[in-house]
């Protein structure tokens, strides 16, 4: 059945255990949040680097035969094993913070939707930076904190369940304020910054490519060759110098690690996972070899990949 949950994957030829502890189980009322009290600041890293050192992890791929590479769509972590979806998460996602009522991203708002009998009734708990505002929502209600990351926007915003506490962590010096125009092809075009993001235990991690659409899609077809029939090869020119990076946070915005995923292919197509027990980043990546012109589109290669960090 279409989007039914059909591979998991557990040693493979790689050995790799997974171990995490999985989704949390969320209950009618909230677990008291052990953390200290988040403030409403805005803290400015512009021009700044808020992470001591950078450390380069080298990927593995994972053992899978090519026409399930092609059908994979998304990946998920549950139960301690990383999962295959033949089609695309649901989106936007909601998330359950008790009986009949979830927290989703909706338009330019995260709501706070409540089920009644006959309703639905929907509270807007937080208004986003005006358009572009696409970017990924991420809850833990046992620490009362949810994480809103930008993808056109070098920014991060950790709140609590209401909103009524926001911190802001600001890596453009306050440009936000003044950019809303969405441009993927031009002289100077939106870079994207957060296209994925896991919630674990003690840490969130976002996954950050700080790159434009046209300097992705220029590096992608430079050093390919096209053969025929669809087919590409590599030639003395291939470089592939636009790795992801992967950026670790406590729940109150403190920088605690920062991840460079080295390996070919590195293009993370935004599904990403986190075993917090075995150290392992799991990414979903496409490499995008080649551009047929008559049919205007890009030719990738998928891959699965671990990072032990």
């Amino acid at each position: 059945m279409k989007g039914r949950l059909f591979v998991i994957l557990t040693i493979l030829s790689l050995s790799i255990a997974c171990s995490f502890r999985g989704k949390k189980t969320y209950t009618e009322e909230m677990e008291k949040s052990l953390l200290s009290p988040l403030d409403s600041i805005v803290v400015d890293y512009h021009d700044k680097q808020p992470f001591d050192t950078l450390f380069h992890l080298t990927g593995k791929k994972v053992l899978l035969s090519d026409s399930l590479l092609e059908e994979i769509r998304s990946i998920s972590f549950r139960d301690d094993k990383v999962i295959l979806h033949k089609n695309y998460q649901n989106s936007p996602v909601k998330f359950p913070v008790g009986k009949d009522e979830f927290i989703w991203v909706k338009d330019s708002f995260i709501i706070h939707s409540t089920i009644y009998e006959d309703s639905i009734v929907d509270k807007k708990i937080h208004s986003l930076i005006k358009y572009p505002n696409s970017g990924t929502l991420i809850v833990d209600t046992s620490k009362n904190r949810m994480v809103f990351a930008y993808e056109y926007y070098h920014l991060i915003q950790i709140m609590d369940l209401e909103a009524k506490s926001v911190k802001t962590l600001d890596f453009d010096g306050g440009i936000y304020k003044y950019k809303w125009l969405l441009v993927m092809d031009a002289p100077d075009p939106n870079n994207m910054y957060y296209i994925d993001a896991f919630a674990g235990g003690d840490y969130f991690y976002l996954l950050y490519f700080g790159h434009s659409f046209s300097e992705y899609f220029n590096q992608s077809i430079k050093g390919w060759r096209y053969v025929w029939n669809m087919k590409f090869v590599k030639t003395e020119y291939y470089k592939q110098d636009l790795p992801n990076i992967v950026e670790e946070y406590d729940w109150n915005g403190n920088p605690v690690g920062r991840y460079l995923l080295e390996g070919d292919p590195v293009r993370g197509s935004g599904c990403f996972v986190v075993d917090e027990k075995e150290h392992q980043f799991y990414l979903l990546a496409s490499e995008c070899y080649g551009y047929t012109p008559f049919l205007d589109f890009l030719v990738c290669n998928k891959s699965l990949i671990v990072y032990q960090f």
